[in-house]
């Protein structure tokens, strides 16, 4: 399925919002932008400010963000919390329910891995809709929801244990034996 069928997705990019504006208009408002972890925010700003001056869409519903350019392109993340989203972020938002976002999140991941999308191939939304994505099936023509969850939770484990692998390997490497 490509991402660009807007009867199952809403693509767009996020709004320009400096840090120097953050600052000066400081809220709750949680931005998010092109980092390499999905923790990473650009700084909390005025709800308001952001959306009547900058003209910027507040998230409300839970949505997947895709890392357009920089050292990040093609990070995929889900945001579940009310946020906004900068300029170099592309938002895929669900329009069916029936779609699960961990799963959606796993997909594009693939996706913008077979695409080979690296610091000189930015990701804007035109090639975000381009993406093609899979999603289960039930033989009756359905989504999925029961596969599409038990493969993000697999994908989740395995990210969990990998990035455990990782954190080891740096205090193994950095211990000093006496």
């Amino acid at each position: 399925m490509r991402v660009g069928d807007t009867a199952h997705f809403d693509v767009r990019s996020g709004t320009r919002v400096t840090g120097k504006e953050i600052r000066e208009h400081p809220g709750d408002l949680t931005v998010y932008s092109c980092f390499k972890t999905e923790r990473e925010t650009k700084g909390n700003v005025d709800a308001e400010f952001f959306k009547n001056v900058k003209g910027g869409h507040v998230e409300e519903k839970p949505i997947v963000t895709v890392n357009a350019n920089g050292a990040s392109v093609g990070k995929v993340f889900v945001r579940n919390s009310r946020c906004a989203i900068t300029d170099d972020v592309i938002i895929v938002e669900r329009k069916i329910e029936k779609i699960d976002l961990e799963y959606l999140a796993v997909a594009l991941r693939a996706a913008v891995y077979k695409g080979g999308f690296l610091y000189e191939a930015k990701l804007f939304a035109a090639r975000v809709k381009g993406l093609e994505v899979d999603i289960p099936i039930k033989e009756d023509g359905t989504f999925d929801e029961t596969q599409q969850q038990a493969i993000a939770s697999a994908v989740r484990r395995f990210d969990a244990l990998r990035t455990r692998l990782y954190d080891l390997g740096t205090r193994s490497e950095n211990a000093r034996a006496v």
